[in-house]
């Protein structure tokens, strides 16, 4: 009886299991109008013009500086992207069939002044910011008036969107079927 009671709790989660991971197989998040962005979310990526940076994190499979931007060396030795920039961190999820083994926008950094998003720049004042968010459909998730704002739409297909003040903005691919890929 005890080993029925495990196999059926064995079986139970491993449906569950797989069916949230092919809930999301095929999302697709829409780039805003607004934007100066080379690339979007989920897009896949020809990195070969592209220069490979300093890696923020072994969750991505690299982090890549727009084409528009020069390269810097850090005191490593290192390739790292200007105090302006934008960066592209590239992986390999979601898999879908479509893509399978293609590399895909997980997250942009924003720190340059002159690239805007949904209509807003890292030199967007608070209120210009929410108000934008907010016509493009995403609520507040983390609010401290005097750093940063995160915002997330109510769909499971929304991404994070962080805005630190002054300094820049980080776009997140995060649904939480796949969070553990995307911190």
């Amino acid at each position: 009886m005890k080993k029925l009671i495990a196999l059926t709790l064995l079986l139970c989660t491993l449906t569950l299991l797989l069916s949230s991971c092919g809930s999301n197989k095929n999302v697709k998040i829409e780039k805003p109008e607004n934007t100066n962005l080379e690339y979007w979310l989920l897009d896949t990526v020809d990195t070969d013009g592209l220069t490979e940076i300093k890696k923020v994190s072994y969750y991505y499979v690299g982090s890549f500086l727009s084409s528009k931007y020069q390269a810097q060396l850090d005191d490593e030795g290192q390739l790292v992207a200007p105090d302006e920039a934008v960066v592209y961190h590239i992986s390999n999820y979601p898999y879908t069939d479509a893509n399978w083994g293609s590399q895909r926008v997980a997250r942009i950094d924003i720190t340059d002044p002159t690239v805007y998003v949904w209509g807003v720049n890292i030199n967007s004042t608070r209120e210009e910011i929410i108000a934008a968010m907010e016509s493009a459909g995403y609520k507040i998730y983390i609010d401290d008036p005097k750093s940063s704002i995160t915002f997330r739409a109510d769909n499971e297909d929304s991404p994070e969107i962080n805005f630190l003040y002054g300094r820049s903005i980080y776009i997140n691919f995060y649904i939480p079927t796949f969070a553990h890929h995307f911190k």
